[in-house]
């Protein structure tokens, strides 16, 4: 009886081992497959992250929009444009319009949302507040 009991144990302990290696090579031939490499695997210690050289590398551009406490002034910068003023001048600016009598980070980030700029930071500063923000280059 002892030895059924170790025998279906040991039996039981390969087959959940087979099992595990069997749903990790799945999950890793899915995420690590050649289509995700290419035609070949990276060799152990090289870029793990490797894009096909026929996808040209994603560039892109920033911007802050930020506020500074002293001046009680906010400003949106880019490459190629800077505004400045109050919160509502400001969403005007960027095409918006107040929908309530006080405009937050949230309505002028869903408006710069729309012309596709993503959040990818936050910064508080002595001076004030900052958020990054990021988009491919047009």
């Amino acid at each position: 009886m002892r030895r059924r009991i170790i025998a279906v144990s040991i039996v039981a302990a390969v087959l959940v081992g087979l099992a595990t290696a069997a749903v990790a090579q799945r999950v890793g031939g899915e995420r690590y497959g050649p289509e995700h490499y290419g035609p070949e695997r990276p060799a152990y210690g090289q870029n793990r992250h490797y894009v096909p050289a026929s996808e040209p590398p994603v560039r892109w551009e920033y911007a802050t929009l930020s506020f500074h406490i002293v001046r009680e002034t906010w400003a949106w910068k880019t490459a190629n444009e800077r505004i400045q003023g109050n919160k509502g001048q400001l969403l005007r600016a960027l095409g918006g319009h107040p929908r309530h009598n006080d405009v937050s980070y949230v309505d002028i980030s869903t408006q710069v949302g729309q012309s596709g700029w993503e959040i990818c930071g936050v910064l508080d500063r002595d001076t004030g507040t900052e958020v990054w923000f990021k988009r491919p280059v047009r």
